[in-house]
């Protein structure tokens, strides 16, 4: 797999779909889930962001931010998704995460030349909901069994 360069030089801007309810996480004790935002979420941005906690506030790393290979256009609230590296038992892999709408086709595109094009071999996507699997036979056969 090829080393992956972090992208520093961009930012969330107004993006704030990590907390809208998309992703699982607890936020000074106050949980948010799918469909449920961050408790701290007022008027379209984060009513504690300079107190924000660590974990897992400032310890998130947005894929739009992390990697160099995602266009600009896939920042989270410009894309309707978000992507998220993830280890399971030992494979690392992308975790795509629809945002409140269907995910589009030139997302969906650009996933699968991210795999074809080497930057990722594993890759769980969302369409509609459901979740898709492309990459290796022992990743597909370790999600579909959650093993």
């Amino acid at each position: 797999m090829k080393v992956i360069p972090i992208q520093e030089n961009r930012a969330c801007g107004k993006c704030t779909a990590c907390c809208s309810g998309v992703l699982t996480g607890e936020a000074y004790g106050k949980k948010f889930w799918r469909g449920r935002p961050c408790h701290f979420m007022g008027d379209g941005s984060c009513t504690i962001y300079e107190h924000r906690p660590e974990n897992p506030c400032k310890t998130y790393e947005c894929g739009y931010k992390k990697f160099d290979w995602l266009p600009e256009w896939m920042r989270p609230d410009k894309s309707n998704v978000i992507v998220t590296e993830r280890v399971k038992n030992g494979v690392t892999y992308l975790d795509v995460v629809e945002c409140n709408s269907p995910m589009r086709a030139d997302v969906l595109s650009l996933l699968f030349m991210a795999k074809f094009n080497n930057h990722y071999e594993n890759i769980i996507y969302e369409v509609n909901g459901g979740k898709n699997y492309i990459g290796s036979q022992d990743f597909i056969d370790m999600m579909e069994n959650g093993k």
